[in-house]
C-alpha cells in the first residue's frame, strides 16, 4: 500500500526510506495524506484492495457497492438542489 492509501503505507515507507534510531511511533502528522486517510472512508479505500486479493467475501463486497451507489445518488441529489439565500434565511428563522 502506498502512503496515500493507508497509514501502514506511511509506516513502511518511513521505516524503509528513513530508518530509525529509536522505537518508531506512527504519528498521523507524518502522513501528508492524513486528510484522506480518515476512518469514515476506510471501507471505500481499502475494501476494493482487499477484494482484489481475495480477502473480502461477496457479501461484504456487495454491501460496499450498495453503499457507493447510495453515496452517488445522494451526491447527485445535492448537486441538483439549489436553495436561494432568502428562502434559506426564512427557513432558518422559522425554526
Amino acid at each position: 500500500m502506498d502512503r496515500n492509501e493507508a497509514y501502514i503505507g506511511v509506516l513502511v515507507d518511513d521505516l524503509v526510506t528513513c530508518g530509525v534510531d529509536e522505537p518508531y511511533r506512527m504519528f498521523t502528522s507524518r502522513a501528508e495524506y492524513r486528510i484522506l486517510l480518515r476512518q469514515d472512508n476506510a471501507d471505500r479505500r481499502l475494501t476494493p484492495l482487499a477484494y482484489e486479493r481475495g480477502l473480502v467475501d461477496q457479501n461484504r463486497w456487495h454491501r460496499l457497492k450498495v453503499k457507493l451507489t447510495e453515496i452517488e445518488r445522494v451526491s447527485a441529489l445535492l448537486d441538483a438542489t439549489f436553495v436561494e439565500g432568502a428562502s434559506l434565511a426564512k427557513l432558518l428563522l422559522a425554526t
